[in-house]
């Protein structure tokens, strides 16, 4: 079968379309043929040798850490699915769904309503998850309350502007470009903000009145954090769960004497937090995203879709920063 194969960090060439062993699945694995992979930006900083080292994988190694597939094969243990079901599959880094067939832990394979397509499928495990997630269990947000997106276009800001909706909440969302403006408000985002030609914490106080607002879900972090803690409302939160710009910046110190008549809180997430301790939290929202996604009330924006071999062309267009909503890869 054909898959894609990092064997060192690099540019877009270190992402080789070659022949690799066909899986079997031992008893409680199941054996998906791969219709539709999503590719994520640890994608990329993997393959750019771009995490801490404490988390880079070794290689070689195929990417990709979610997929929608059909069940080709189950091992004697498996019970909820059989071959021909449709089904989603989220793993750990390692478990490779840059590939025909990928080999999943049956607790971790998820089946896909008849009516969801398996490209929206596709979506759901990693970005609307961590929506999902940060929203209703982190940040705990509550109808009335204003949140702040950004980056809003992605992947997970998509996800976080639709959900967010449904929660009854106030949804501002900070882009780079205007046509990213109108791609927000029309995913349900009650303002945006370009952020390169407008000034961010004087737009948010005139928005909220000078209250700020109640959490940030911040994905850019590097040097946002400070500005975040200085829009943010007594009692705010902002929660970091990507580093595009790098590493969070501004010395806990600061924040502290800045900020301390705020009683504000800074957490970092992690999608596999939830998947490590409390898999069935995790496995329960996503069966409820399921039902959002069935009944209309989400709906995934798939920007390109690119076949397996052009990897190396889905992870450029990723890194330009272009994209509204998520890339796929199909086979």
């Amino acid at each position: 079968m054909k898959a894609i194969q990092i064997r060192q960090t690099g540019s877009y060439s270190v992402l080789t379309y070659e022949d690799v062993p066909l899986p079997s699945p031992k008893s409680n694995e199941v054996l998906i043929r791969v219709k539709f992979i999503g590719v994520n930006f640890v994608d990329s900083l993997i393959r750019s040798g771009s995490l801490p080292p404490i988390v880079m994988p070794e290689f070689p190694m195929i990417p990709g850490v979610e997929c929608s597939g059909i069940v080709e094969a189950t091992g004697s243990d498996v019970e909820h699915v059989k071959p021909g079901d449709p089904v989603v599959f989220f793993g750990k880094q390692g478990v490779g769904c840059y590939t025909e067939y990928v080999v999943g832990e049956a607790a971790h394979v998820t089946p896909v309503p008849s009516q969801v397509p398996l490209d929206e499928a596709a979506v759901l495990p990693v970005n609307y998850f961590t929506a999902y997630d940060m929203l209703h269990h982190i940040g705990a947000v509550k109808r009335g309350q204003t949140i702040l997106v950004h980056p809003a276009a992605g992947g997970v800001g998509t996800a976080l502007i639709q959900l967010a909706k449904l929660t009854g909440v106030r949804i501002i969302g900070l882009v780079g470009s205007d046509e990213k403006k109108a791609y927000i408000k029309q995913q349900g985002a009650n303002y945006g903000i370009n952020y390169k030609t407008e000034n961010v914490v004087e737009r948010i106080m005139e928005i909220t009145n000078g209250e700020g607002v109640h959490v940030s879900f911040n994905a850019t972090s590097g040097q946002t954090i400070m500005r975040d803690a200085e829009i943010l409302a007594t009692f705010g939160q902002i929660i970091v769960f990507g580093t595009l710009n790098g590493l969070p910046a501004g010395a806990l110190e600061e924040i502290y004497s800045r900020f301390i008549t705020k009683s504000i809180a800074v957490r970092v997430y992690s999608v596999y937090s939830q998947y490590d301790q409390n898999y069935d939290q995790y496995d329960q929202a996503l069966k409820q995203l399921f039902h959002y996604l069935a009944d209309g009330l989400i709906k995934p924006q798939i920007y390109q879709t690119f076949h397996l071999s052009e990897s190396p062309a889905a992870h450029r267009s990723l890194d330009q920063g272009k994209a509204k909503g998520k890339i796929l890869l199909h086979l």
